[in-house]
């Protein structure tokens, strides 16, 4: 298989729920990898909340869910106020119609893609199994587990009854590299005469759930023996002697990134299904961009990532481009290819993702000192985070002829970049920017 990107990994994942959830299939355990800090984890979260929309819309194509209202628009907005006042007076069946069809909703672009290639395989037992689900509320929050709940799953927590599991679509996320002994095969407990074994915790609730997702996050990092026991409860569904049933995902950094375990063939042929990750473009990680100024970092990626913008491709652009990627030491600043990286000796920061951008964007709104101190965290250098504050002074104003001849005559690099972004943003399809572009005699921009 080739490398994917975050839809077609978040579809391909979806789909594999979908054959074991719904048609029954013993599919194989997924291991992900890639580049470090692309976002694996966050692809793997969104892939269950995918097919979770998937079986709403699916539920509600059947004509299994027969209303909505005002309580399908407050599951729509997860407004928790609104729900858990519904908890405490409205009817299961309503409940359970309401959050269907606020889900089926949600369906939209890969979802309702890969919704309408299923249809087509889909058979009597499909439907038995939606109608089950319905009558069954998975997707509803009891008013205990309301606080972990999102978008129909409930993300494990210790802090939430196993009880409250029972019948939901459960999501558990599990940082491999802190597991003991006792998370992965349980506690020891002495009884009269003899010591016994308790099953986990998080095991439990996936045993009482109706559908799960065990996610072992970063476990390729381990070493063999320990990986070992990872692989083994995401392949057997088990835990120590516990079987808990539902479906495991492994994930972890590509080998040409990072120092991981290579696990041996003898024990991943049959067992397991590699699927590769690539470092996303731009554009595709605007699709998962949210929140402060998501168009201005936009744009401000596609002209200062040499490696994953598209600006470069424009020869009017292209030295912006470079220029930029000098200016900013962007071997440490984004991620480069595993080509260029080796030659960094693994020292190099990663490419920030989405998620890295909107922290730095909601503390670069409660101050600019503050926001540019945390960009080593949040970005990987400063240098990014002061170039984009002074992009930001330059971009964010109207794009008149007269400004847009103003800013082709500053020397400063982010009035430079600014101008290239405004240019690329023309080439993307903005025909107002387009024209005071050629008004302002920068027509070669657009070349």
């Amino acid at each position: 298989m080739s490398a994917l990107g975050p839809r077609e990994a978040e579809s391909y994942l979806a789909f594999t729920y979908y054959l074991k959830y719904v048609k029954g299939v013993e599919v194989l355990a997924p291991v992900v990898y890639g580049p470090p800090r692309i976002g694996k984890t966050e692809i793997i979260r969104s892939s269950f909340k995918l097919f979770i929309k998937l079986l709403a819309k699916r539920a509600l194509e059947s004509g299994l869910v027969r209303e909505e209202g005002p309580l399908a628009d407050a599951f729509y907005r997860g407004d928790k106020a609104i729900i858990a006042e519904a908890l405490e007076e409205a009817d299961e069946e309503s409940l359970s119609y309401a959050a269907v069809a606020a889900l089926a909703r949600k369906c939209s672009g890969p979802c309702e893609e890969l919704s309408s290639l299923i249809a087509r395989v889909e058979d009597e037992a499909s439907r038995r199994f939606y109608e089950e689900l319905v009558a069954s509320r998975a997707f509803v929050p009891s008013r205990e587990s309301l606080r972990v709940w999102d978008e129909g799953v409930l993300t494990y927590s210790e802090a939430v009854d196993i009880d409250e599991y029972e019948g939901k679509a459960v999501y558990v996320e599990l940082g491999a590299e802190e597991l003991g002994e006792e998370d992965l095969k349980g506690t020891a407990d002495r009884r009269a005469d003899h010591f016994v074994r308790l099953p986990p915790r998080w095991a439990r609730a996936l045993a009482a759930s109706s559908i799960g997702l065990v996610h072992f996050e970063n476990a390729t990092v381990l070493p063999w023996e320990r990986l070992r026991e990872v692989l083994n409860a995401a392949v057997r569904k088990r835990a120590g002697l516990f079987e808990f049933g539902k479906l495991g995902v492994i994930s972890g950094p590509d080998p040409l990134y990072a120092k991981v375990t290579l696990i041996p063939s003898y024990i991943s042929s049959g067992n397991l299904e590699f699927v590769a990750l690539r470092a996303p473009t731009v554009r595709e990680w605007r699709e998962r961009m949210e929140g402060p100024w998501a168009e201005e970092v936009y744009y401000f990626l596609q002209v200062a990532s040499p490696n994953h913008g598209e600006a470069i491709k424009h020869r009017s652009l292209a030295p912006v481009v470079e220029e930029v990627s000098r200016s900013i030491r962007s071997a440490d600043a984004f991620l480069p290819p595993p080509e260029v990286a080796k030659h960094f000796e693994r020292s190099f920061t990663p490419y920030p993702t989405p998620k890295a951008w909107k922290a730095f964007a909601e503390a670069l709104a409660v101050g600019r000192a503050g926001a540019v101190q945390l960009a080593y965290s949040y970005l990987g250098d400063e240098s990014v985070a002061d170039l984009f504050v002074e992009f930001l002074s330059y971009f964010t104003g109207p794009p008149s002829p007269e400004r847009l001849r103003e800013l082709a005559g500053r020397e400063e690099l982010g009035a430079r970049v600014a101008l290239a972004a405004l240019a690329f943003k023309a080439l993307e399809g903005d025909e107002e920017l387009r024209k005071a572009l050629k008004e302002a005699g920068l027509e070669e921009l657009l070349r």
